[in-house]
Order: structure tokens, then C-alpha cells, then sequence
């Protein structure tokens, strides 16, 4: 009867979505609630099938969670990640279509069925319980719980607008959108990154198959929730359970962190299974048993899928495994480092597999090209990549806990000066004048291991995500032995609660500002158009609305130095990797005549101009190429082979005119 009921309510839902679409650009009105409505309600019944997966997967394993609150963080990401790569073999299949799609939900609905019905029915009795205990909280703390859940509620309305991040509409969406036209995952040599591991993708196409863009912020917001909560259970394990919410508190107030959290972005999911994978480790190495190890292996699995950058700490990882089975002699070394490699390689391995028998590349594009990827524009590429930060000399690396915060801007992916670690994360410093718990120092060396990984590659603020729950934890550490350590236990607690409180407060500030930039309340309540939204929050938005307006579908116009291609048809060719106009104009010795052969055997008809004091992009110029080839397109080539047809807002968009 209980399966009756609820598969009704799924058939129920299927035919609500088909009778109210989503609605279309200029709309205004009510009906934009039902979109919000729809896609909640696809984003509640993908997690709770994916806990049920994850349940049955846990429950094979042998592996028992101590509370409700760790068995939701650990089956949930695993069930997502089952999720995701039945999209991804329908996709290597030619088999996106929306029927298949239907067929694999309601597939894994009625394998995962009892599971899933026990952990709901058991969250709403917890949720009850939780509910009850808020009034035993001191006011300190209430205040805490008051700021965080208005940080929650900002962020949740900067998620349910339409699509506009930079990353997300580049190729988090743009790949997804493009696969779905295709009907199958392919080869996108002009979108790179849409190459790379691309699990949580998967599950975004399911949302964008169904009409639904928003469905891809809200999991990427659930990601980052279960990012936290996981957090929590972790802090209370080590920590002790009234520690463990300061570690929840100071990962959620790090200033950056709700804003990447309401993005059609990967990178929370990244940090879950990776944070999970270390957590899993740090279990097997605490109680010794396999299942453990074996569990880990299966998350750092998913973070291979989730991003290349995962490949350096699989292998930090995987040598932690070696040095914690030495003890136990050359077999178990072996046995070990079997289970976990295996493990972790097999999950990852699709995404590696297909570039390599597609690319030549298991990375492709970066380090060794590939399809229409030869050496100079892989080294314009990872010059980009590698521009980040304030070097990688043996000075850099001793001032980089200093540099990136006084020169955040460096280290940060669109300039915003507020993409900064936490500012509680300078506390660490205190580490080794306190007392610890023994496991402590385990989860500080798999963070400062961690960290060297990153310090490796581009030093990207947001590549340090993965990190960020461990040295929370860290900070947490500190926090809970200050009062046996220097001040005296009242003074110690109100000196945690004041920085703990200040840091929130600071948070909320800075998202009530960037909520007070975009506006989204109208378009939310469906006052306001998503056409007039997105005209006002995307520079280029404009241009794009000619560009589909007014050219030609044979035409093409390259959106020089910007990759923002998700709302353009095959009539815009983004620039994802930040450098197409620089590398063509190089490879064309910066001569205009063989440019514009070079535009006309890339069939580009027209290019649209970001000016330079509003591209960030341009201003990224390791190498000063950037420079010379905006420079040549402004003083010799714009003149020469152009003519302006559209500007607006320091945008514009010339139609080449010596192509013939």
C-alpha cells in the first residue's frame, strides 16, 4: 500500500510537470512558484531515493552509523553517485532522452524502496525531536542557529533564480545542455572542461531534462548542507558531541561559502567525497576493519568523478593506507592498498577511460592536447591555470598563509575580494601550544597534505574547498581545549562565542550585500521576467539576445576572452578557455589578413567584445600574450576587417567584413 501511495504521487507529480513546463523567458506572473515547486520536488525525490541506494549499499558493506544524522551523510552522496552514473551509461548509450531518464528513477524507486521509506519516516520523527530540543539551547547559541538559518534563507533565494554564474553557465550547464541536444555524451573540444570528470553533471542533465535549471543549484545547495552536516557528525565523533557544532559553525561562516554554495557548480560535491573519503579512512584506521577502508575508496571514487583535481590526493591517500598497514607486514601492505586503489579507480575510471579512447588524453585536454588541442594552445591553457596565486618560488610557499588573505584577489577566480578563507582559519597557528586528541593530529596531517596539493596546482581560492571541513575541525580542536589551556573555562566561552557569533555576523552581512546586488525576491515571487533578471545581472546578456535575435543561423560569433555560452544557441562560439582570440591571433603572427582567414576557416562570422576594464578575464596574463592580441584586435584588426552592428554596456559586437 505504502508503494502504491507514493508511486501515485510520483505519477502525480510527472503529470503536474507536464501540464505547467517551465515557464518561458518573458513571463511574468504566479506561475513561476510552480517551477520553484517542481524543482523541489524533483530535487526531494532524487535525494530520497539516492539515501535508499545509499542505505542498501552501506547495509552491504557491513557498515553501521552511529546516528541518523551519519547514515543521511554517508547514504545520500553514495546513492547520488549510483544516480549519476546510470545517466552517465545512458549517455555513452545515445539514450538522453526523457523516457529513459523516467525508467531509470523509477527503477532505482522500486529497488530502494524500503529504505528509502524507513529513513523519511525516521527523519520526520527526528526532525520533530530536533525541533523539541531548540528550547533547551542557551541564548548564545540560539543567536547562532537565528544567523546561520538567515544565512540558509538568503542563499536559498539566490539559488531558486535563474541560472547566472559564470562557471555554471560556461559548462556545468552549457556541457549538459549540449550533451541533451546531441542525445548522447561526446567529444567538446570547444567546452574542455565539459570533458573532464563530470558526475554531478549527470545528475543536472536530469534536471535540465526536465526542464529545470534550478534543480542543479538546489542539489549543489544540498551538497553543500550534507557538506556541513558531515562536518558536524565528524566534529562530534572526534570531538565530543558539544564540539562538534563549532566546526559546522566555522565552515558556515567562511565569507565565500554561501555564495558557492547557491551555484550550478560541482566543487560542493567534490569536497563531500572527499572530506567523507578521509573521514571513512580515518574510521579504518581508528577500528581496523575493511569495510571502512573499502567505503573510503567508493568516496574517493566519487571525487575523481568529480574533478581532475581529486587524482593528486587519491594518491596522497593511497599512501596513507601503505604507511597505516606497515605495522601489520608485506601482505596486509598489499591487501590494503589493493582494496583501496581498486576501489577508488574503478569508480573514477569512466571518466578517464572515454577521454583516453576518445582524446588520446585521460586528462584531456590539459598537459597533453589531443583533438584540436595541439602544444601551443594546451601552453596558452595551463598558463592560464597556472596564473593564479603569487607564484610557486620557496618564498611564495612561506608567505602563501599570508598572501591569500592580503592579496585574496590573486588567488580568486573573478576578483571578488571576498573569496577568502575563513578568518578564524589564522587560529591554527595556535595548534601546537594545545592539547589534542590523538586523532586530531591525523585528521591536521591529511589536511596539511591536503593543502600541499593544492598549493601544487593553481592556486585557486575554491580548489582549497576540500579542505576547508578539516581545518574546521582544527579550529574546533583549538576552541574546545582554550579553556583548560590559557583562560579559564567562562572566558573561554564567551571568547568562542564571540568569534564564532563575529565571524556569522560578517557572513551574513556580506550575503545580505551580494542579495541586495541581484535582487532576486522579484523574480523568485515571479515579478520580474527571467529575460529581465538575467539582463541585469549578465553583462554580456544583451549581446547574446542580437546575437540569437538578428544573425543568421550560419553565422557565428566568438565571445572573445568569455565562455558564458549557456544561454546562446550554436550561433555563439564561447571562449571557455580564455584564450581563443590570443591563440589564433598568435598563431596568425599577429597579421590581419591571415586572421581572418583564420575566423573564416573557424567559420566565426562576427565577434562580441567585453570592454577591457570589464573582462577579468582578459586581465589574467601570465605571459602578456592577452595583452598583445587585445591590443591588436583594437588597433589594427577592429579597424581593418570590422564594423560594429551592437553595443550596450561596454559590450560589443562587430560583424567581419574582410572574410570574402
Amino acid at each position: 500500500m505504502r508503494f502504491i501511495l507514493t508511486f501515485t504521487l510520483l505519477i502525480a507529480f510527472s503529470i503536474f510537470r507536464y501540464l505547467f513546463p517551465e515557464r518561458d523567458m518573458q513571463y511574468i506572473g504566479l506561475r513561476a512558484l510552480t517551477d520553484h515547486f517542481s524543482a523541489v520536488g524533483m530535487l526531494i525525490g532524487v535525494l530520497l531515493v539516492s539515501g535508499g541506494i545509499g542505505q542498501r549499499i552501506i547495509t552491504y558493506l557491513r557498515v553501521t552509523p552511529t546516528s541518523y544524522l551519519e547514515t543521511i551523510v554517508l547514504t545520500v552522496p553514495l546513492g547520488l553517485g549510483v544516480f549519476s552514473y546510470g545517466i552517465l551509461a545512458l549517455g555513452f548509450l545515445g539514450l538522453l532522452h526523457a523516457h529513459f531518464f523516467l525508467f531509470w528513477y523509477i527503477f532505482l524507486f522500486y529497488w530502494s524502496f524500503q529504505e528509502w521509506w524507513h529513513l523519511a519516516i525516521t527523519g520526520m520523527v527526528k526532525f520533530k525531536e530536533t525541533l523539541c530540543t531548540f528550547r533547551q539551547i542557551t541564548i548564545i547559541r540560539g543567536l547562532l542557529v537565528f544567523v546561520i538559518l538567515m544565512i540558509l534563507f538568503i542563499t536559498l533565494l539566490q539559488t531558486l533564480t535563474p541560472a547566472w554564474d559564470h562557471d555554471g553557465l560556461m559548462y556545468h550547464l552549457q556541457g549538459p545542455r549540449i550533451f541533451l541536444d546531441s542525445g548522447r555524451i561526446l567529444p567538446l573540444p570547444d567546452v574542455w572542461q565539459a570533458n573532464g570528470p563530470f558526475t554531478i553533471e549527470m545528475l543536472f542533465m536530469f534536471g535540465l531534462r526536465f526542464g529545470s535549471d534550478t534543480f542543479a543549484k538546489l542539489l549543489h545547495l544540498s551538497y553543500a548542507i550534507l557538506l556541513v552536516l558531515a562536518t558536524l557528525v565528524v566534529g562530534r565523533r572526534l570531538l565530543g558531541r558539544e564540539n562538534g557544532w563549532m566546526a559546522a559553525v566555522v565552515l558556515v561562516a567562511i565569507p565565500i561559502f554561501p555564495q558557492w554554495s547557491g551555484l550550478a557548480n560541482a566543487d560542493m560535491a567534490w569536497a563531500v567525497y572527499e572530506f567523507l573519503g578521509i573521514y571513512a579512512m580515518i574510521q579504518w584506521i581508528v577500528v581496523n576493519r575493511r569495510e571502512w577502508l573499502v567505503l573510503s575508496g567508493l568516496m574517493v571514487g566519487m571525487a575523481l568523478g568529480c574533478k581532475y583535481l581529486a587524482l593528486g590526493y587519491a594518491g596522497v591517500l593511497g599512501l596513507m593506507v601503505i604507511f597505516y598497514s606497515r605495522k601489520r607486514g608485506v601482505k596486509r601492505v598489499i591487501e590494503n592498498a589493493i582494496i583501496f586503489g581498486c576501489t577508488a579507480f574503478l569508480i573514477g575510471l569512466p571518466w578517464y577511460l572515454k577521454n583516453w579512447i576518445w582524446t588520446g588524453n585521460p586528462v584531456y585536454p590539459l598537459y597533453f592536447g589531443g583533438v584540436e588541442w595541439p602544444k601551443e594552445r594546451v601552453e596558452l591553457l595551463m598558463s592560464f591555470l597556472n596564473s593564479f596565486g603569487t607564484g610557486h618560488r620557496v618564498v611564495d610557499y612561506l608567505l602563501l598563509p599570508w598572501n591569500i588573505y592580503a592579496q585574496n584577489q590573486r588567488f580568486s577566480t573573478s576578483g571578488n575580494s571576498i573569496e577568502t578563507p575563513s578568518f578564524l582559519f589564522p587560529l591554527i597557528l595556535l595548534y601546537p601550544f594545545v592539547r589534542h586528541k590523538k586523532i586530531i593530529h591525523i585528521v591536521a596531517i591529511m589536511t596539511v597534505f591536503r593543502l600541499v596539493v593544492w598549493a601544487m596546482g593553481s592556486l585557486q581560492i575554491r580548489f582549497l574547498l576540500p579542505a576547508f571541513p578539516g581545518l574546521s575541525l582544527i579550529v574546533a580542536s583549538i576552541f574546545s581545549m582554550l579553556d583548560h589551556t590559557f583562560i579559564k573555562k567562562r572566558g573561554g566561552y564567551i571568547l568562542q562565542s564571540g568569534l564564532l557569533g563575529g565571524v556569522s555576523i560578517i557572513t551574513l552581512l556580506i550575503s545580505v550585500y551580494l542579495y541586495a546586488l541581484i535582487k532576486p525576491m522579484d523574480v523568485v515571487l515571479g515579478n520580474e521576467s527571467k529575460f529581465n533578471f538575467l539582463n541585469r545581472v549578465i553583462a554580456d546578456f544583451p549581446a547574446i539576445t542580437y546575437v540569437q535575435e538578428h544573425l543568421t543561423p550560419e553565422d557565428r560569433a566568438l565571445i572573445m576572452w568569455e565562455g558564458e555560452g549557456y544561454y546562446c544557441d550554436d550561433r555563439c562560439v564561447p571562449d571557455t578557455e580564455r584564450g581563443r582570440w590570443t591563440y589564433m591571433a598568435k598563431t596568425a603572427d599577429y597579421d590581419v589578413l591571415p586572421m581572418a582567414r583564420a575566423l573564416r576557416e573557424s567559420r566565426i562570422s562576427h565577434l562580441l567584445f567585453i570592454n577591457e576594464g570589464a573582462n577579468f578575464n582578459l586581465h589574467i596574463d601570465p605571459t602578456g600574450e592577452n595583452e598583445k592580441a587585445a591590443s591588436f584586435f583594437l588597433e589594427e584588426f577592429k579597424d581593418v576587417c570590422t564594423k560594429i552592428i551592437f553595443s550596450d554596456r561596454g559590450t560589443s559586437l562587430y560583424k567581419i567584413t574582410c572574410q570574402n
